[in-house]
């Protein structure tokens, strides 16, 4: 499976990467949200993961570019945030 995870805090996005790689995955990587819609938009991915809080780009903003240009890749979220507030957003923008 091809993975890309898009994570703006160097440590957690090298974490993520070599948990996936470690266990098989092929994983490509992204910095900030716009980059990750650039590679997201240039390769196909088997599932994207993301956090929110993305510089350039936020992960609300990603998913909702994404889904405007027909790309239904399945994601996972995620967030340091502990507010309801954050996962009810994510549900009724995307």
């Amino acid at each position: 499976m091809r993975i890309l995870i898009v994570e703006d805090e160097p440590r957690m996005l090298e974490l993520l990467r070599k948990g996936l790689y470690e266990h098989g995955f092929i994983v490509m990587t992204a910095p900030d949200g716009q980059t990750g819609l650039e590679i997201a938009t240039a390769h196909e991915f088997d599932a994207i993961v993301f956090d929110i809080g993305l510089s350039r780009l936020d992960g609300f903003g990603l998913m909702q570019a994404m889904r405007r240009r027909g790309m239904a890749t399945p994601a996972l979220m995620l967030t340091a945030r502990d507010s309801d507030y954050s996962a009810v957003h994510a549900a009724v923008k995307l």
